[in-house]
């Protein structure tokens, strides 16, 4: 597999805001469809790097941001490059379970034994969504740049991303 996700290499940091970021609560799990190869990479209030995905979250159902720490993207980046699992992450359906609170959460993600199908209308919103994270995220770069050894920008007065500025964004 040759895609920025299969290469991308995940930095050790551990790990936004707004109604269309995918929350987790400890003890629940989420359902999503991972729509990003191409996961744009930033840097957080907290100066730790962030991978961002556009996913398709079956629980809100709609386009939603998927924007944690290396310890979930790797796993997704795993079962992407899982032959039992076609090889690619975008056509196989995640639940995303949180346990632990804090500095103590931990996430497992597991691949479904039955994926749904995606509609055009689920599609054009995940393409759109997929299309905007580099905005949404100031100073982010795509995994290829990341893979090619261009870093996120760090910016001293870093605005959280907020409704208002996803509201710019059609999507």
């Amino acid at each position: 597999m040759s895609d920025p996700l299969s290469k991308l290499q995940f930095s050790e940091g551990k790990g936004e805001n707004g109604n269309n970021f995918i929350k987790f609560t400890a003890g629940q799990s989420i359902k999503v469809r991972v729509y990003t190869i191409n996961p744009t990479i930033h840097i957080n209030a907290y100066g730790k790097e962030q991978i961002s995905f556009a996913v398709w979250s079956y629980d809100e159902d709609k386009a939603m941001i998927l924007s944690k720490g290396p310890s979930i993207a790797r796993q997704i980046s795993q079962l992407h490059q899982d032959e039992d699992f076609g090889a690619d992450i975008t056509k196989t359906d995640i639940k995303i379970s949180a346990t632990g609170e804090g500095m103590d959460r931990e996430y497992s993600v597991n691949a479904l034994p039955k994926s749904m199908d995606i509609t055009a209308n689920q599609l054009e919103a995940l393409e759109e969504l997929d299309k905007n994270l580099s905005k949404i995220f100031k100073g982010s770069v795509r995994a290829e740049e990341y893979n090619n050894g261009i870093k996120p920008q760090v910016f001293a007065d870093a605005e959280e991303v907020t409704q208002d500025t996803l509201a710019d964004i059609p999507f």
